[in-house]
């Protein structure tokens, strides 16, 4: 699977803070900044799965997924340390671009209701494709009562998602939650060096 690497490349500001620390010191602070990223990481993901799915369906928490079993901070044997979000789907969701079927499957399902969107049509009786002469539209459906259709999902070779602007926390924000966080970090180095 693809990584996905947040790196904040430092600003001007916290590499003079660097410069103030020895080697160990340069490592501590890395790991502090990386910790402290990740932390901001994940806060923002919680934040982004309280907000909901933006058609009412059911929540599935992805998110929060994100954040407890996808982000890790990476330790390089130069000192430096890095935060890593490991999926391709987060990847995805900040780059955007299309997604096509999974391997040995035709089309993609997208849910039209909040039903269809908490099962999947192996969990419908009945299913058949339906297409639609006015729309030029295939769905999956299954016969109603009252000999009627319900069309549970829209067929699609593939879709285009956007890049989602919000995947990522603003970085002025991180630059300055980790600017003061550097500050910190080395009187607080500095101050145990003495």
């Amino acid at each position: 699977m693809p990584s996905f690497s947040v790196n904040d490349l430092a600003t001007p500001r916290l590499e003079a803070l660097r410069r103030q620390l020895g080697p160990a010191g340069r490592t501590a602070l890395a790991r502090t900044l990386a910790d402290e990223l990740a932390t901001q990481l994940r806060l923002h993901f919680a934040f982004r799965d309280q907000e909901g799915n933006v058609h009412g369906f059911p929540r599935t928490h992805w998110w929060l997924r994100q954040a407890r079993d996808r982000t890790f901070v990476r330790l390089a044997s130069d000192g430096s340390a890095s935060v890593e979000v490991d999926s391709a789907q987060f990847a995805h969701k900040v780059s955007g671009g299309p997604i096509y079927p999974r391997p040995g499957h035709r089309a993609l399902t997208i849910p039209l209701d909040a039903t269809a969107a908490a099962t999947t049509p192996r969990a419908v009786p009945g299913l058949f494709v339906y297409r639609s002469t006015r729309r030029g539209t295939a769905f999956l459906a299954a016969p109603a009562p009252g000999g009627s259709v319900r069309c549970y999902w829209r067929l699609a070779s593939s879709v285009n998602q956007s890049p989602d602007p919000r995947a990522l926390p603003a970085a002025d924000t991180l630059r300055n939650v980790l600017a003061i966080r550097a500050a910190a970090e080395v009187a607080r180095l500095v101050a145990d060096s003495d």
